[in-house]
């Protein structure tokens, strides 16, 4: 009843909705958008869906909320590349991406998207570290104003955010 009604919903805006039940590929442009759907059916993070663009010179992962169990079976279910972009899981939680990812995919870049003066204190100076021995940068989705900010991106060697 909920799909048909979303996909109901879809339709009466001139676009459409589906629910992912296997992984799926979708062309975009020149690139590839991969809906990497969890093997074994949970009701934690670890069931979230991964969306993977592959593009030329250009791959992008977002694990969603996936805690680090979530990232292994991820792993071991799909070849994952060399990344540009890794968005950190779980809002930058500690218990999402894990070194085993990192070192796995050697994102380039890896986004957190923890706001300003958040109450979980995402993302912790130990991911950070992590990012920073992997990584050739990484950047915060929040502006810089608080000094433990601005503590993590000296540490990331990044400009202050304006």
């Amino acid at each position: 009843e909920d799909a048909d009604t979303a996909e109901q919903l879809g339709r009466s805006c001139g676009t459409y909705a589906t629910y992912v039940q296997q992984n799926m590929t979708i062309a975009v442009g020149t690139g590839i958008l991969e809906i990497i759907v969890p093997e074994e059916n949970t009701s934690g993070n670890e069931n979230s869906i991964c969306v993977l663009f592959r593009a030329d010179n250009c791959d992008i992962l977002i694990t969603g909320d996936r805690d680090i169990a979530g990232e292994k079976q991820l792993l071991q279910q799909v070849a994952l590349p060399d990344l540009e972009i890794l968005v950190a899981g779980h809002h930058g939680s500690k218990y999402s991406t894990s070194i085993e990812l990192l070192e796995a995919t050697t994102p380039e870049y890896v986004f957190v998207s923890a706001g300003k003066d958040n109450p979980y204190g995402h993302p912790p100076l130990a991911l950070v570290i992590s990012f920073r021995k992997i990584t050739c940068c990484g950047f915060l989705s929040s502006c810089c104003e608080q000094p433990f900010q601005q503590l993590l991106l000296s540490f990331l060697q990044l400009p202050l955010c304006s």
